[in-house]
């Protein structure tokens, strides 16, 4: 009896109805790497997904503490997990001793179920469970090979997360140096900065400012908040504290047109008189003198004619625009 874990998430298993209580039982299992004809005995007395589940986290998080395993999801990536047998938590140890003696497992690196104690790897075991390193510049330059992410880590000073997530995703950088599997390639394309991140900041004249490498970099530079920023980006404030930001973009203009103070749903009314041609502007309900019209009658003329132009009292023709197409205020 037995049956594979797959997928991205944990959660997905391709199973049979009737075994999908399995996966929360104990017992011992083995993990496959898809390309690999070597593979990990082990055994759980939690049940088979939450081991899983700390097998990959340790995997993906690059600190598993079985260096062969590790190598292994460098190379061929995510393993699956098969169980080879049900039993209780009692009897876990003795079954697992018996399939590590029976197959014989390339990755177990302890032959004694249940314990590392006194484990101490040869020269040519260290050698074979490490990963080799080749270390490229910005540009695509091989620069050096490496024996261990670890000897790579030091001789570069690159983050050992930051390496471990370029030699997978073949797509970021760490301390201007770049990382791939040993003898995969020999040159590698430039590196190319993402630019989902960036943004630029220009002054409320639409002048360019600068550009930054990301959200945070901005709000501690310029003392704004980030939600402020990201609003601002979303066209939720015409400007915020002073500036006006922009997605990135490639060839981007240095000058915007310029910021238009109001509120964002601020309508400035254009009013002419229809017996003496007289045309009066004003940039909000607010400015309009009582005398012509009150600010209740234009909201309810704007209402009722959705803001098309409209007549009050008989004399007076009221056109509006919103803020953000404002054509009649006056400077």
């Amino acid at each position: 009896m037995s049956f594979i874990v797959l997928g991205k998430k944990i959660e997905n298993y391709l199973v049979k109805e009737e075994q999908e209580s399995d996966v929360f039982k104990t017992g011992i299992y083995k993990l496959v790497f898809v390309g690999s004809s070597n593979f990990y005995i082990g055994s759980t007395v939690e049940n088979f997904k939450e081991r899983y589940r700390r097998h990959l986290s340790d995997l993906i998080n690059n600190r598993h503490c079985n260096n062969m395993l590790q190598s292994a999801y460098l190379k061929y990536g995510r393993p699956f997990l098969e169980i080879m047998e049900i039993c209780d938590r009692e009897e876990c140890i003795d079954r697992e001793q018996h399939y590590i003696d029976t197959l014989q497992p390339v990755y177990n690196i302890c032959k004694i179920a249940g314990s590392t104690i006194g484990i101490k790897l040869s020269p040519e075991q260290i050698e074979k469970s490490s990963t080799k390193v080749d270390v490229f510049d910005l540009d695509g330059n091989f620069f050096n090979t490496y024996h261990s992410i670890a000897e790579a880590c030091r001789q570069t000073g690159a983050d050992a997360s930051n390496v471990t997530k370029s030699m997978r995703t073949e797509s970021t950088s760490s301390n201007n140096f770049q990382f791939r599997i040993h003898n995969k390639y020999t040159k590698i394309k430039p590196y190319e900065k993402s630019t989902c991140d960036r943004i630029l900041c220009y002054n409320t004249n639409g002048e360019f400012l600068k550009e930054f490498p990301s959200k945070l970099s901005a709000a501690i530079e310029l003392d704004v908040p980030v939600e402020k920023i990201v609003r601002n980006i979303r066209g939720r404030f015409g400007m915020t504290h002073g500036y006006i930001f922009k997605d990135y973009e490639k060839n981007y203009p240095l000058n915007i047109p310029k910021h238009k103070f109001g509120h964002i749903r601020q309508k400035s009314v254009k009013i002419t008189d229809f017996y003496t041609k007289e045309v009066f502007e004003f940039n909000s309900f607010n400015k309009v003198p009582p005398e012509i019209c009150y600010k209740s009658a234009l909201t309810k003329g704007v209402k009722d004619f959705k803001g098309e132009d409209f007549i009050i009292k008989n004399r007076y023709i009221v056109q509006t625009k919103s803020y953000k197409t404002n054509d009649f205020i006056s400077n």
